[in-house]
């Protein structure tokens, strides 16, 4: 372990050019900086690796590994994890930005309290223009955060930071799971490790507006009921659903 390195932060990158530049420039700028920043580029077919290695070249804190073919998140996470230095790991995600003091004050969080093995935060939900539109707050101690647990996930996934053994001892992400790791793992963490939420946001969770599917043909369907002859319906499908499918 490098006595330098007190955290690694841990990232997979799969096809997004046109965020993960936001995502990078917030760690490479936080108050805390005493870390390693390992970035994984899950086999990407867009320019998320240029982006990547051009920000390599201008901080040595960055480590690249170039997956030959897409992996998944689970994967590309346990590899970084076995790659990283520090016994302490902070979560990214590629779409999301980290405020400036987001691992410093983890760091202390979890220095300050040595029974508490994973540390979560609020979060805001911003859209396209990374503009946040809401809120989301967990609860802040292990008995509530466990109990949520039982209903849904209590700890958003790129704001985390845990300690390593913990993490490796229960044999790290799932790699058959390309949906819901991060549930999974605490989960089979849950009488093994203690759980933390910071009250304050230290992350804005990315979130764009748009219309489930279902909901564009629910009220579509709707709209048929109440005016079977009218073109309103047609109008509200070709408005939702046209721009919806372009996004997929």
């Amino acid at each position: 372990m490098n006595d330098k390195i007190k955290i690694s932060v841990v990232m997979s990158v799969y096809n997004e050019q046109f965020l993960v530049e936001r995502a990078i420039e917030s760690i490479l700028l936080q108050t805390f900086s005493e870390f390693e920043f390992i970035i994984i580029d899950d086999c990407s077919t867009d320019n998320s690796l240029k982006v990547i290695k051009k920000y390599k070249a201008l901080d040595k804190r960055i480590v690249v590994i170039e997956n030959e073919v897409n992996k998944g998140l689970a994967r590309s996470l346990n590899i970084a994890i076995q790659k990283s230095k520090s016994n302490l790991i902070a979560r990214m995600d590629a779409d999301d930005r980290s405020y400036k003091n987001r691992l410093q004050k983890q760091f202390d969080h979890l220095i300050n309290n040595k029974n508490i093995d994973i540390v979560g935060t609020a979060v805001n939900v911003i859209d396209n223009d990374g503009k946040a539109y809401t809120g989301y707050h967990f609860p802040e101690n292990h008995v509530e955060i466990v109990e949520m647990m039982k209903t849904k996930c209590s700890l958003v996934h790129p704001t985390t930071m845990y300690r390593k053994s913990v993490i490796q001892a229960v044999g790290g992400y799932n790699n058959e799971l390309r949906k819901g790791q991060d549930y999974d793992l605490w989960c089979r963490l849950i009488g093994r490790a203690i759980f933390s939420n910071l009250s304050e946001v230290y992350l804005d969770y990315y979130m764009p507006k748009r219309r489930p599917i279902k909901k564009i043909f629910y009220i579509f369907w709707q709209l048929i009921k109440a005016s079977p002859t009218s073109l309103l319906p047609w109008r509200y499908l070709v408005k939702y659903l046209i721009p919806f499918l372009k996004r997929q």
